[in-house]
């Protein structure tokens, strides 16, 4: 068996995280990732999970993935719109804009401000007595 540093092991941990099972990886599930890396399955999740550099590897990776999901979510969503009557077409939909979102692509809105370039003013407030 290989022996890897510390760094290189949570390297591969990352990796083995984020890789689908089919590919050899550990499809989200931490505990089996950190076998796959290289590290003892007695060793301390909670510990591997705190160090600085697992923290720091798994928010870019998690940012590299929903990357990588955007265009598929942008694919669903057309085909949702090309195809509105296939079956599940609100959950499609609101799944793919969930990812989109994580992603980093939300929705924006532009507010349009327009003003005829001039400063329109009032005529002073006239009182009104109280004929009470």
């Amino acid at each position: 068996m290989t022996e890897y540093t510390n760094e290189e092991k949570q390297k591969r941990f990352i990796e083995f995280l984020f890789m689908d099972e089919e590919d050899g990886g550990a499809a989200g599930n931490p505990q089996k990732a950190k076998v796959l890396a290289g590290y003892h399955p007695s060793y301390s999740l909670r510990i591997l999970m705190s160090s600085k550099g697992i923290q720091e590897g798994v928010e870019k990776a998690m940012k590299d993935f929903f990357t990588q999901t955007a265009p598929e979510s942008a694919m669903t969503i057309l085909s949702v719109l090309r195809n509105p009557s296939q079956i599940g077409s609100k959950d499609k939909i609101l799944a793919a804009k969930e990812l989109l979102d994580r992603g980093g692509f939300v929705k924006t809105e532009k507010l349009e401000v327009s003003g005829g370039g001039g400063l329109f003013i009032l005529p002073p407030k006239e009182e009104q007595e109280d004929d009470s």
